[in-house]
């Protein structure tokens, strides 16, 4: 539906359930206390976003695919975004092509300013920018 409207579209998926559980728990066979560099390339999928080839791929009318919840540290070593790490992903991506929207389909009805588990007077939000949407999850913000 969006494609026929004209629109160009990225995807970024997330592990299918359970997955990274189960890439965690096979590391911690091999040792109770894995290095975190190395948990980090064995629950990523190691494919890296290269930034260049989603523009060249939309431009040509692709929909482009990219695995989410992983990333590059300073020194261009891999690393996890965490859980929530793929809603990350997309929301950095659609600020940085500068999308007019970012949907994330997920099983929690929306954003809110707080944990609503937590705080009974939590609000869910009808908008919010990216670059808000950024802010709190690098403050921890489990919201994603």
């Amino acid at each position: 539906k969006f494609r026929e409207a004209g629109d160009d579209l990225v995807v970024v998926l997330s592990a299918m359930s359970g997955e990274t559980n189960r890439l965690i728990e096979l590391a911690r066979q091999i040792s109770d206390q894995p290095v975190p560099r190395e948990l980090d390339v064995i629950v990523s999928t190691g494919e890296q976003i290269d930034d260049q080839k989603i523009r060249a791929d939309l431009k040509a009318g692709r929909v482009v695919v990219v695995a989410g919840f992983q990333g590059v540290d300073e020194h261009g070593s891999i690393t996890t975004l965490g859980r929530g790490g793929s809603d990350t992903t997309g929301v950095a991506l659609a600020a940085a092509l500068k999308a007019d929207e970012c949907q994330i389909y997920t099983d929690v009805d929306g954003v809110y300013t707080t944990d609503p588990r937590v705080v009974s007077q939590a609000q869910r939000l009808d908008k919010i920018t990216f670059e808000e949407m950024l802010e709190m999850a690098s403050l921890g913000s489990k919201v994603l």
